[in-house]
């Protein structure tokens, strides 16, 4: 019976311990693209948002209270 743990147990660890490798690194360069453009409303107010390139521009407007 213990011949069958340690067998199991080998097994196992040929299968997992590729997956937890501390020496393997992932080398693949991850790039992200976000479109921020449009207009958003919360907190009291709407926000327009304008995406060029790398750079973000806003404007916020109080919402209006009615008389």
């Amino acid at each position: 019976m213990k011949l069958a743990n340690l067998f199991t147990l080998c097994v196992l660890a040929l299968i997992l311990l590729p997956a937890f490798s501390p020496t393997q690194k992932d080398t693949r360069e991850q790039t992200y693209s976000y479109d921020l453009n449009g207009v958003f409303s919360g907190a009291g107010g709407k926000y327009y948002i304008r995406q060029l390139g790398n750079e973000i521009l806003w404007y916020g407007e109080e919402d209006a209270l009615a008389p």
